[in-house]
């Protein structure tokens, strides 16, 4: 499993992708660099959201916490 403290989970546009409560789900962090935090967006819809422990809203703690599986986008490639 990826590591809590993982620095690139904690910079813009990092993605992960996990399953919990067993559905892949996938999480964007956008970086607020005046603030010097980040605001997790899922792919947690509000059906899904009823499935959670910690509903529709979540955090790197709640994703590291529950998820099973968790990825961590490392690099890109170019779609064909």
């Amino acid at each position: 499993m990826t590591n809590p403290y993982d620095p690139r989970v904690s910079q813009n546009l990092a993605v992960v992708r996990f399953i919990i409560g067993g559905m892949y789900l996938a999480a964007l962090c956008i970086w607020d660099e005046r603030q010097r935090v980040g605001d997790w967006y899922t792919t947690i819809t509000n059906q899904a959201s009823e499935y959670l422990p910690f509903g529709h809203f979540a955090n790197w703690s709640d994703i590291f916490s529950n998820g099973a599986h968790v990825q961590v986008v490392t690099a890109w490639a170019q779609l064909l």
